[in-house]
């Protein structure tokens, strides 16, 4: 889903939001959006639930970091739903941080029996999250200490590894999700194990 966020610098004011114009939503100058993953959705209640990273930079970790109840963001789309594939026999899920909330939601979705390996890159233990429990689920949480998100090897080389082992003549999945240039060097991967494109799904969630 797209969603809008106050002025930067000015958190207690509402967002500027799209209008429709001729079928087509345009933004007014000076709107700031950005893309999140639905947590979750309760249509009785109406409660939207988002996971964002904080940091210090991008108007979302900043507006997440002073959150407080009483202030607004709005809220477009989605425009689809993605669905993991159902009858792999085995997957793979690789993220850093900006992909856990993604990562929750696809072990909650994932059929019981075929193996799961996930990779999480995190600055440390105490950026650790509770995942669904899952029969078949191995986690392996990559800590890259005090190196900047974003600058270690350390979630692509894990991948890399792990293809290592993946039986030959077996369908599977890799899904990633993480900063861009991690995500690139997850690709390269994939194209030296030689899996077919279709049996992968890898996104840039931001970028250094």
């Amino acid at each position: 889903a797209k969603v809008w966020f106050p002025p930067d610098g000015r958190p207690d004011d509402a967002p500027l939001l799209p209008s429709e114009v001729d079928g087509a939503w345009v933004a007014p100058d000076g709107a700031v959006c950005r893309d999140y993953s639905i947590r979750s959705f309760d249509p009785g209640s109406g409660e939207v639930v988002l996971d964002m990273a904080v940091h210090p930079h991008g108007p979302a970790g900043r507006w997440a970091a002073q959150a407080r109840p009483g202030q607004e963001l709005g809220l477009l789309g989605p425009k689809t739903t993605k669905i993991p594939p159902m009858d792999r026999d085995w997957y793979v899920l690789a993220v850093d941080e900006t992909g856990l909330p993604g990562l929750q939601s696809w072990l909650e979705q994932l059929p019981a029996g075929p193996g799961v390996r996930v990779l999480a890159e995190v600055g440390g233990p105490a950026d650790e999250i509770a995942l669904p429990s899952r029969t078949g689920t191995t986690v392996t949480w990559l800590h890259r200490g005090t190196a900047a998100a974003g600058t270690t090897t350390l979630l692509a080389d894990a991948v890399r590894e792990e293809l290592r082992h993946v039986p030959d003549g077996v369908e599977g999945w890799l899904w990633a999700a993480a900063e861009a240039t991690v995500v690139r060097a997850v690709r390269g991967h994939v194209a030296e194990r030689g899996l077919d494109r279709r049996s992968c799904a890898m996104t840039g969630y931001w970028r250094r």
